[in-house]
């Protein structure tokens, strides 16, 4: 009850020493944790057990995590380097969709990750996605992979870049098919208009069109369907709720853990 009335429950939240929690699911991770392990359930076994000379402990914990610390955060912790990096995102005339980026992975899978994110906003699929890392001749500059970042800053990089390329797509294929480009879908590795998908066309002819045919490209728009962007966040907290059980002896001190 005392976790209850004390957890953060409006957001932005500014701590003491200056963080910033712009959101986060306290109250929701307490509730779901306490749930689960039929808490009002053990209150009541508790009670039973110490009228046998048992002792049962329920712990309670509430904890934030925080990663991808931005420039600011950097600098504010002394820390004299920047914390930024950068993506580029590219649709190469084939279609095939080209990801570049400055975090490297070394076991942790960015190559799924960062593709996944990707292939979710062109609409491709995940097997149309490649991810350059780790050469320094051709991935971009940028402070690399530590403190679980990669997800955080990787992945918002990489999903502005993009958003950005999807952007440049639907403004092709809306000359090509003669609608807004609002009236456009991507899916399946195609564009068509929505409600009528038998309009369509195929990723591939979009960026064929875009870097080889002069006539769909409006006056100063760049025949290339590529992005660069970097990410700077403040940073991000992630959050959760743990709770323990445990029985212990009164007698010998012995602690059994139950869950």
């Amino acid at each position: 009850e005392f976790r209850r009335r004390n957890v953060i429950s409006e957001f932005p939240h500014t701590t003491v020493t200056g963080m910033v929690y712009d959101s986060g699911s306290y109250r929701e991770s307490l509730e779901r944790a306490l749930e689960l392990v039929g808490y009002d359930e053990l209150r009541r076994r508790q009670a039973e057990l110490r009228q046998q000379g048992r002792y049962l402990g329920i712990g309670v914990s509430l904890y934030v995590e925080p990663t991808a610390w931005g420039s600011e955060i950097a600098l504010q912790a002394g820390f004299p380097f920047p914390s930024h990096d950068n993506a580029t995102v590219t649709i190469d005339p084939t279609g095939k969709v080209r990801v570049a980026v400055s975090v490297h992975s070394h076991g942790q899978g960015h190559e799924t990750t960062l593709a996944q994110v990707a292939a979710e906003i062109l609409g491709v699929s995940i097997d149309d996605v490649i991810v350059e890392h780790g050469d320094t001749d051709r991935a971009p500059w940028g402070m690399g992979t530590y403190a679980s970042r990669s997800a955080v800053i990787g992945g918002g990089m990489v999903a502005l870049a993009a958003q950005e390329v999807r952007e440049k797509v639907l403004r092709v294929a809306s000359r090509l098919l003669e609608v807004a480009p609002e009236d456009l879908e991507i899916q399946d590795g195609n564009v068509f208009v929505r409600g009528a998908p038998d309009r369509s066309l195929s990723l591939f002819q979009v960026a064929f069109a875009a870097y080889l045919d002069g006539r769909v490209r409006a006056e100063g728009e760049e025949p290339l369907l590529s992005a660069t962007k970097f990410y700077d966040p403040r940073a991000t907290y992630s959050n959760g709720c743990i709770v323990t059980v445990c029985e212990v002896d009164g007698e010998t001190g012995l602690v059994r853990l139950d869950k």
